[in-house]
């Protein structure tokens, strides 16, 4: 059975499919807009980029074309879009059937909040054969826009990959961290306030930010102003197989976002053996158990992160007790192993419905 995947080649996300799949034995390739091509990526799975001929989002005119050309050349028995909002519908625009869909989170959270751009969210939902979400959050607020039946499959968590390694952790300062593209949206500068809070208190405590983006240069200004510049680490950005090994050196992972369609980053931290705080918004809900692997706060205001931390901070034997409840419950229930085989086991299904 050949895949074909038409999503954005650079994205993490893609990759991890891309490559799930493939090791599952199926014939899999990516197809992507040119702007969203990664050469490194392209090493290891077969890519075709969409050339695109006009600026900005006009350009999916002329990928429509591009796309039904190519599909007539390398003929998929599956194409699955990721991301409704723009692969999504280019795919839609090139009537594409059967078409499989995932929504990832802001395509249907953020994108549809004009009223142009809600038509266009329910036109490609339309016309998918089958929607895929991430989380039980995203899956209801996808509902909003169709009467579609849709089906949950969690990303998950490569266990082999993400462990725990207690050795890595230091016994003189208290590590805190958070993996995230640097944007407000994660909940940084509430964060930032949190923290400089804490460090007022408890003089052991370090702050670890993972990640790169448009905000990076605002928030050191912020940690500068706090005069926390010795308390903060800017690590930049991590390639995935190195994250595991910054994830195991910290004590607590915070992740205080505004909105977050399902929280893998939350995950692979407890995969990691580290207990995690967040927001209760979106999917986050449903990848962290309170009191048992971390702790659920009803808002991100920077009080309640504050008192979040040091509770856990103050409180070892809970904390240590977390970190082991934590492994075993991304063990239990987010295995990517077994995400991937949902995800084949949906393609073999849907097969068999279409052609019968």
């Amino acid at each position: 059975m050949k895949i074909a995947l038409f999503a954005p080649s650079t994205s993490t996300h893609t990759q991890k499919w891309a490559l799930g799949l493939k090791r599952t034995g199926l014939d899999v390739c990516v197809i992507t807009f040119a702007n969203h091509y990664s050469k490194e990526h392209a090493e290891r799975v077969e890519t075709y980029a969409l050339p695109q001929y006009l600026p900005g989002k006009l350009s999916y005119l002329t990928t429509v074309f591009a796309l039904r050309s190519l599909l007539t050349q390398i003929k998929p028995d599956i194409v699955h879009a990721h991301y409704a909002s723009s692969y999504g519908f280019v795919a839609s625009l090139a009537r594409i059937n059967p078409l499989y869909l995932s929504v990832w989170g802001s395509d249907v959270y953020q994108f549809p909040k004009k009223p142009l751009n809600k038509r266009i969210l329910s036109f490609s939902l339309s016309s998918a054969t089958y929607i895929c979400s991430t989380s039980r959050a995203m899956l209801e607020e996808t509902k909003k826009y169709t009467d579609k039946k849709i089906e949950l499959i969690p990303f998950g968590v490569d266990t082999n990959h993400f462990v725990p390694n207690p050795s890595q952790k230091s016994s003189g300062e208290f590590h805190i961290g958070i993996a995230k593209s640097l944007k407000d949206i994660y909940g940084f500068p509430k964060l930032i306030e949190a923290f400089a809070k804490l460090v007022k208190e408890e003089d052991c405590v370090h702050l670890v930010i993972i990640g790169d983006g448009p905000e990076k240069e605002r928030y050191q200004q912020m940690v500068e102003k706090h005069e926390m510049s010795q308390q903060v680490t800017f690590v930049g950005f991590v390639p995935q197989e190195d994250l595991p090994q910054l994830l195991t050196e910290l004590d607590l992972f915070v992740l205080p976002s505004e909105s977050e369609s399902f929280g893998v980053s939350a995950l692979e931290a407890q995969a990691c053996g580290v207990p995690v705080i967040v927001n209760n918004v979106g999917g986050l809900p449903e990848v962290v158990k309170h009191g048992a692997t971390g702790m659920i706060m009803p808002n991100n205001e920077p009080e309640e992160i504050y008192n979040a931390m040091k509770t856990l901070l103050n409180d070892d034997h809970n904390r240590h007790q977390m970190e082991v409840n934590a492994v075993q419950f991304v063990r239990d229930n987010y295995q990517w192993d077994d995400c991937v085989q949902q995800m084949v086991d949906l393609y073999k299904k849907s097969r068999v419905e279409i052609t019968t």
